[in-house]
């Protein structure tokens, strides 16, 4: 479960020159950005770094499993909260009517879908916990 945020959050925010990169979707990139961190409340200095953080997790013990001796898995409140931005921003701003017809269309119901997914991996982690 963890892997899979970190490898989607990378998508739209960790490569820079990526295909799925936010500033691909969004009309006013400066607007965004400036947006973001401050709904976030943190800086561009400390958002690169934990871009970076997480790009090097994502490349050393995701993607490639490199032979790294220890592993320090990112804290996924920050994604979490830039992923709702991203969302609201998008609904907001970029999408048309329509655009999102039969998909979750509102904050609200994101994060009741995240919530719903988060139980069901728990619930999955705890059986096959319990097998072991």
């Amino acid at each position: 479960f963890i892997d899979q945020c970190i490898l989607f959050w990378c998508k739209l925010f960790g490569v820079k020159k990526g295909n799925h990169l936010w500033g691909r979707i969004v009309a006013d990139e400066v607007q965004f950005e400036a947006s973001m961190l401050r709904r976030l409340r943190t800086s561009a200095k400390r958002f690169e770094k934990y871009r970076l953080e997480m790009r090097e997790y994502r490349d050393k013990f995701v993607a490639h499993l490199d032979s790294e001796p220890v592993m320090h898995i990112p804290r996924l409140a920050l994604a979490k909260r830039s992923i709702e931005f991203y969302f609201e921003y998008l609904n907001k701003h970029e999408v048309q009517p329509g655009d999102l017809a039969g998909i979750v269309n509102t904050v609200t119901n994101f994060k009741r879908g995240y919530g719903q997914c988060r139980t069901e991996a728990a619930s999955v982690y705890r059986a096959r916990s319990r097998q072991k």
